[in-house]
């Protein structure tokens, strides 16, 4: 994370010298790239509060079918079905909560990331969405929830993100032991892996 900070960083900073159209500015009328912007609005640094709460992983998890859906592999989203004249069901609803992608980020410190994360969306000029936002205690896991349709949660060493029936879904599959991470399959896949990887995919 603090390699890639550093090279989208000194990108902007670029792009700032050579295409001053930035119209964020701050008390000084100095034109701010958009990190240093974020940073102004969400009231701490990236590099000295944000990334040290943060692990070295992040993964993308999902179906094919709803990676390809988001177009994560490049491929075109399906066209939406017609809507249907009658109610959804429970399994519809439920087969409806599988669809979204979860984005998994590895944390370090729970307790230094719970704080960070609605100043984020402060950063991210968001912050109205806060004033929504229920915590939802599950076991060992803390859910908030944005209104049904976003929400995060710390599972494990992990901040999960995605829609809220998808997290609890998430949630309830740690809690059960139905994770990759408790996969025998999954564990001896990984361990020919050298330690230092850039990326990789499992289907």
């Amino acid at each position: 994370f603090s390699q890639t900070h550093d090279g989208m960083r000194k990108q902007a900073e670029i792009a700032l010298r050579t295409v001053p159209r930035q119209i964020t500015a701050n008390e000084k009328g100095e034109l701010l790239d958009p990190f240093a912007a974020f940073e102004k609005k969400a009231g701490f640094k990236i590099r000295e509060d944000l990334l040290p709460v943060l692990g070295n992983e992040i993964a993308l998890a999902g179906s094919l079918k709803t990676l390809q859906g988001f177009g994560v592999f490049g491929v075109p989203a399906p066209p939406s079905p017609s809507p249907k004249a009658s109610p959804e069901t429970a399994d519809e609803k439920e087969k409806a909560a599988g669809t979204f992608p979860v984005l998994l980020i590895a944390i370090k410190n729970r307790d230094a990331a719970r704080p960070l994360l609605p100043r984020v969306f402060d950063g991210l000029g968001m912050g109205e969405a806060n004033l929504i936002a229920q915590v939802e205690k599950r076991d060992d896991a803390e859910l908030v929830n944005y209104g049904g349709l976003f929400a995060y949660a710390f599972v494990g060493d992990f901040l999960v993100i995605s829609e809220a029936a998808t997290v609890r879904r998430v949630i309830k599959a740690n809690v059960d032991h139905q994770t990759l991470s408790s996969n025998s399959a999954f564990r001896n896949f990984r361990r020919w892996h050298p330690r230092q990887i850039l990326g990789e995919v499992y289907v």
